[in-house]
This record gives C-alpha cells, sequence and structure tokens, in this order.
C-alpha cells in the first residue's frame, strides 16, 4: 500500500524511499567526475536518474531518506 506524505498544504504519492548511501557516488566506484562535478552534484544527478525510472515528479527529504513522489492533484469541479 503506498503512503501519502503532506508537505506545505500538498499531499504526495510516495512511490519509493531512497536511503543516503543508494545516491552517495562511492556506492557505485565514483571517485571522480570526468566533467568536474562534485560528489554532492553527482548525487544529485543519481537522484533525478532515480526520479524518472521511477516516473515521479517530485523528491522530498525526510530525515535519512528520500522520497520519491508523484504529486497529487486537486480535483476539478466541473458544474
Amino acid at each position: 500500500m503506498k503512503k501519502i506524505f503532506y508537505n506545505k498544504g500538498n499531499a504526495y504519492l510516495v512511490i519509493r524511499k531512497i536511503g543516503y548511501h543508494l545516491i552517495d557516488p562511492l556506492t557505485y566506484g565514483i571517485t571522480e567526475s570526468k566533467y568536474g562535478l562534485t560528489q554532492e552534484q553527482v548525487s544529485i544527478q543519481i537522484l533525478k536518474l532515480l526520479k524518472e525510472q521511477y516516473y515521479c515528479d517530485h523528491v522530498l527529504q525526510k530525515g535519512d531518506k528520500y522520497l520519491l513522489c508523484q504529486t497529487i492533484k486537486d480535483a476539478d469541479i466541473i458544474e
């Protein structure tokens, strides 16, 4: 069962929880970027790839985990 996470008045469907260790470049043996990126920038790129892989539109941080989420849109009332 998927969980709903509320942040700043918005509701998000949590698709996947990712621990910090899974986006650490050293986990994948990346010690140096050939493009001159810092380890933090490489971590952000890894998060972007995971976000696309799981068809998510938002990444939230909660404690020591990242939440890959899909935004739950408000219902439109049609009269």
